[in-house]
């Protein structure tokens, strides 16, 4: 198996550090380097602070190297000190290509209004940065490894090849905006997030695979295709004849498969599959199967059903499915799913099939590139994961849920919408406070304003996106809420309406991104796109499935999947009422207790998401 390619590049003898010159109100204040400092400070415990500074790097003359943070010691109590440098936001507009790395750059930019907070919706002091230089090559990284690409040429999911048929690039050097005066945002670096956890097998479909072509809808198989691959010279490529109907027989489905192959031992384990499709519009389902005795045995996963809003797998991009055991779509022959919709085997498995049934438009093409078993979420969590989210800031989650939750040490995570906080039936300020200091919660982010997330953000261009993720982090980070996860408004995470990746202009802002899917298939940790979690949404007595609180937490549910079975299992509410619910988004406070309770009897670790992705 080819070697991952990290997402960040190191420090190196080439790389040129402009000169940057510094005047904030703000102190005190980190510098990153080995570099001079020149400083000239005047302040005292009961004035502001104000700071020059001027960095003068020296050149690189060794390999890459890690440069130390440090801070210089101007007298002042050393609690007021941040924990690392603010990095200047925003940047200018340009996406992540395949070899670069998410870096903070200063842009031109003209003074935007609204960006700026309400008037006494923050209570920290004004901050204004001037710099000179166009961009910031020593932005602060986290401290926590960055997460390796998949690929070799491309990223998996956004910032390579935008999602969606008919999606754009921005170009290097692309500008959104106009000329004028800068008025960055003092932020933080988002946090990287784990590495792919390594797989103990993999099938990377190089030369001498012994992997088949199947089914009667098969139109063209290329076993050795080497114009499309990210890992090693080759994958394979699977295009459909275009003429499957809808009920996904042999003869609806064009599959590649290897059987009669050494035994592999599934328990504790999952199967990763690395794959791209041309068009998800021309897509009904992929399947995968293992099993033995030429599959007349066989378990089988729903690995990506199309839906006509917002499909998972988006069209000309690489993506990585787990398929836990909680997630059996279906059995066949000796093998059996009990009530609890656990398997009666998960050892012994000599057969594999991965199978595409489209929609019968037309051809579709699917480029395999990876088979792989990694551990399940059960070998970290025995008795299964849950994270508890909630949307849209509405204040009966503070009195109404919050309570509940504290009463078994349950934190959860609330998506905010900023300026709705101290607005009639939202979340004050100090009820957020309250929640993540008090109660151990994750204040994260949704949208910045309330008419942006109503219109989502693939109604909007993605300036307006960019905007508003950035005034975003920014009143997160003015208030002291440090999450790095954010939930899609509408949990659309495509397309702007100009053609370009949601998904990566947020990526610039935070480092996870939750959607509401939750139709095939729960997430695992590390999540292979983190950028794209999935979650149970609309729990509410309104809803049939399994979104409805007895079926959530009754025999053969989401709960009982989880814990024996395997998957983190992201839940997400809206607000938690005492009045009859009247639509999705109301979950009554007693199926919100009844749901608490079954987790807590179950034994379940609950996390927010921010935890489980440190």
């Amino acid at each position: 198996m080819s070697n991952l390619v990290p997402r960040v590049a190191p420090l190196g003898p080439n790389l040129v550090i402009p000169e940057v010159n510094i005047s904030t109100g703000h102190a005190p204040f980190l510098y990153r380097g080995d570099a001079p400092v020149h400083a000239a400070c005047t302040a005292s415990r009961s004035t502001a602070v104000e700071v020059a500074v001027t960095l003068r790097p020296r050149s690189h003359g060794g390999g890459a190297q890690s440069l130390p943070i440090r801070a210089f010691d101007a007298g002042f109590d050393p609690t007021r000190f941040q924990t690392r440098p603010p990095a200047c936001y925003r940047a200018s507009w340009q996406l992540p290509g395949p070899d670069s790395h998410r870096q903070a750059t200063t842009s031109l930019q003209p003074k935007i209004d609204y960006i700026s907070p309400p008037p006494g919706l923050l209570d920290a002091r004004k901050r204004e940065a001037n710099v000179a230089a166009m961009s910031d090559p020593l932005r602060p990284k986290s401290h926590r490894p960055p997460r390796r690409s998949l690929l070799k040429a491309s990223a998996v999911g956004a910032g390579v090849v935008a999602a969606g048929t008919g999606a754009t690039m921005l170009a290097a050097g692309t500008r959104i905006f106009n000329s004028g005066s800068a008025r960055p945002m003092l932020l933080g670096a988002p946090s990287a997030v784990a590495a792919l956890t390594p797989a103990s097998w993999s099938q990377n479909f190089q030369k001498g695979h012994d992997w088949t072509a199947t089914g009667g809808n098969v139109g063209k198989v290329i076993l050795d295709d080497t114009t499309g691959f990210v890992r090693g010279k080759q994958s394979v490529s699977l295009t459909t004849a275009g003429r499957a109907g809808d009920d996904g027989t042999d003869a609806d489905q064009a599959s590649v498969e290897r059987l009669g192959g050494p035994a592999v031992n599934l328990k504790g384990k999952a199967i990763r599959l690395i794959f791209k499709v041309s068009d998800v519009n021309k897509l009904r389902w992929i399947n995968f199967y293992v099993g033995t005795s030429g599959l007349a045995n066989a378990f089988r996963w729903r690995v990506h059903t199309h839906s006509n809003k917002q499909n998972w797998v988006q069209s000309g991009e690489w993506v990585a499915v787990t398929l836990q055991w909680g997630d059996l779509n279906g059995s066949s022959g000796a093998y059996k799913i009990n009530a609890a919709r656990v398997p009666s085997v998960r050892a012994g498995f000599t057969d594999m099939r991965f199978s595409v049934i489209d929609a019968g438009a037309g051809p579709c093409t699917v480029w395999l590139q990876a088979v792989e078993i990694v551990p399940d979420v059960n070998s970290t969590y025995s008795n299964g994961l849950v994270s508890i989210t909630f949307d849209d800031s509405w204040q009966d989650v503070f009195t109404n849920g919050r309570p509940l939750m504290d009463k078994y040490d349950f934190r959860g995570t609330t998506y905010t919408i900023a300026d709705q906080i101290n607005t009639g039936g939202k979340f004050t300020t100090d009820q957020l406070r309250a929640a993540q200091n008090l109660s151990g919660w994750e204040v994260a982010g949704h949208s910045y304003q309330g008419a942006v997330h109503a219109a989502r953000y693939s109604g909007v261009r993605a300036e307006v996106v960019d905007k508003d993720a950035g005034a975003l982090r920014g009143w997160m980070r003015e208030n002291n809420f440090h999450s790095d996860s954010f939930a899609y408004p509408g949990g659309q995470f495509g397309q702007t309406t100009d053609g370009h990746s949601i998904e990566a202009i947020v990526q610039r802002y935070f480092s996870t991104g939750r959607s509401i899917l939750a139709e095939d298939n729960r997430e695992c940790t590390p999540p292979p796109m983190p950028m794209r979690l999935r979650s149970l949404t609309g729990i509410s007595s309104t809803q049939k499935g399994m979104s409805n609180p007895d079926t959530l937490i009754g025999r053969g549910g989401l709960l009982d999947r989880a814990q024996y079975a395997g998957g983190w299992l992201i839940l997400c509410f809206h607000r938690v009422v005492t009045t009859t619910p009247a639509d999705s988004s109301e979950c009554h406070r007693d199926d919100f207790k009844k749901i608490m309770r079954a987790i807590k009897a179950r034994g379940m670790e609950v996390r927010t998401v921010g935890e489980v992705m440190s």
